[in-house]
């Protein structure tokens, strides 16, 4: 299913603010997942990229929030718009401090058009935030591809990359027509909580809907070894 890029986390989620994301021992594992999306968008010409686990509270929020700090530190000149897709339980307004108005579900609404539904997020860095809005009760599991098609097409003339964070494969409809919308899926999966055989029906699912996996994200990895000889292996 591609490339693995362990977040190393200890267990639980950390609590972030804009200014607070990942410990050094993480960075270079965040660095590692930038190059792969820098790469994929030179090369393919990639922007839209899906984060989504198999189930709920795998950390695919705080994993987009963390990428959204790295973007910020050592992309600076990357214009990025992060967009809040997971409408059954949206946090990443919380995570990247966002302010309550108008977002995803007005714009696919056509309530709001997408240049008066992003948020600054940090002005000098070029990063923009488009929440999940006050109305996505009204499209949780009914997200239709057509509007988001239309959306993302309309955010690659403005933005050099686009982070979705999205609802568990397992558990909504809604990754799958976004995912097909998108250029490419990231599969968050909690290394200890998943069990192979829900991870292969996730693949099974995003095959079916021909959905390109760009690679999976190992995340909350337990460290049983001491690190010196973790890296050695």
């Amino acid at each position: 299913m591609g490339r693995i890029f362990e977040a190393m986390h200890k267990t639980g989620v950390p609590t972030l603010s804009t200014n607070r994301f990942l410990d050094l021992k993480n960075r270079k594992q965040l660095g590692d997942l930038t190059k792969v999306i820098l790469n994929l968008r030179q090369k393919s010409r990639s922007q839209a990229f899906i984060f989504a686990s198999c189930r709920p509270r795998e950390g695919v929020s705080t994993v987009v929030a963390n990428l959204v700090g790295y973007f910020k530190l050592y992309q600076p000149g990357c214009k990025v718009l992060v967009i809040d897709a997971n409408f059954h339980s949206p946090s990443l307004h919380h995570l990247l401090e966002l302010r309550p108005g108008p977002g995803l579900a007005e714009v696919l609404l056509g309530l709001t058009p997408l240049s008066e539904a992003v948020q600054d997020y940090d002005p000098p860095s070029g990063i923009q935030a488009l929440s999940c809005g006050e109305a996505y009760q009204e499209l949780a599991g009914n997200i239709m591809q057509g509007r988001v098609t239309a959306l993302l097409t309309e955010a690659r003339e403005r933005y050099d990359c686009i982070l979705i964070d999205s609802s568990p494969i397992m558990s909504s409809t809604d990754t799958l027509s976004t995912a097909a919308a998108a250029d490419g899926l990231f599969l968050i999966v909690h290394s200890l909580k998943v069990q192979a055989e829900v991870a292969l029906k996730a693949q099974s699912l995003l095959h079916n809907n021909e959905c390109v996996v760009c690679g999976v994200v190992l995340n909350r990895v337990l460290q049983v070894i001491p690190e010196w000889m973790y890296r050695l292996i």
